[in-house]
């Protein structure tokens, strides 16, 4: 997982200490990735690249929808 300022796990990290209930879903392209196993052990959601609009819009609903 790569992002220009921090790391997947460190933004993870972050978010969960503003809230610890926040949900989080990650897109990547390395769905084997070390940072994507960790963070879906920690509770985030995946989105494997590449997807369809349609699967982006189910999958930000099923976190809403499921909590």
């Amino acid at each position: 997982m790569s992002m220009p300022v921090m790391s997947g796990p460190e933004t993870f990290g972050r978010l969960r200490a503003l809230n610890p209930e926040v949900r989080v879903l990650i897109t990547t392209g390395y769905a084997d990735g070390e940072d994507t196993k960790e963070l879906l052990a920690k509770g985030a959601r995946l989105l494997a690249k590449p997807y369809e609009k349609r699967e982006l819009e189910e999958a930000i609903g099923n976190i809403f929808d499921k909590g």
